[in-house]
Order: C-alpha cells, then structure tokens, then sequence
C-alpha cells in the first residue's frame, strides 16, 4: 500500500522506499518519524540508516 502521508507511518512498519522513476531505493523498518518535516528515518537490512524525504520519494507499507 502506498503512504501518501508520513503519520501512517509507525516505527518498526516494513517499508519500501522509490525514486520519482518508480525504481526502488531501499528497503527497511520506519525507525523515527518527524511528519512536520516531511522526513522519517528508515534502517535498512544491511543497518544503514536512511532519511526519507516525502516530497522526493514513494513509500510503500507491507503489513507486518
């Protein structure tokens, strides 16, 4: 399911991360959202932490 807004988001929520090509940029966990911001932090599967910015990528959910 795409995530239009961050505050669906809650840690620990499998999520994939997009390009605005629709190519997919990384995988990972939602670790700390900051909805004001526009911006969530995502750790990968390789323990890279990420920031997403929802103004420059597509996030897609997976139930848990």
């Amino acid at each position: 399911m795409e995530v239009q807004f961050l505050e669906l988001l809650t840690p620990g929520d499998p999520v994939e991360i997009f390009d605005h090509r629709g190519n997919i940029e990384w995988q990972g966990a939602v670790e700390e959202t900051a909805p004001a911001l526009g911006a969530a932090w995502i750790r990968t599967g390789a323990g890279e932490r990420k920031l997403l910015d929802i103004r420059e990528h597509s996030v897609r959910r997976f139930p848990r």
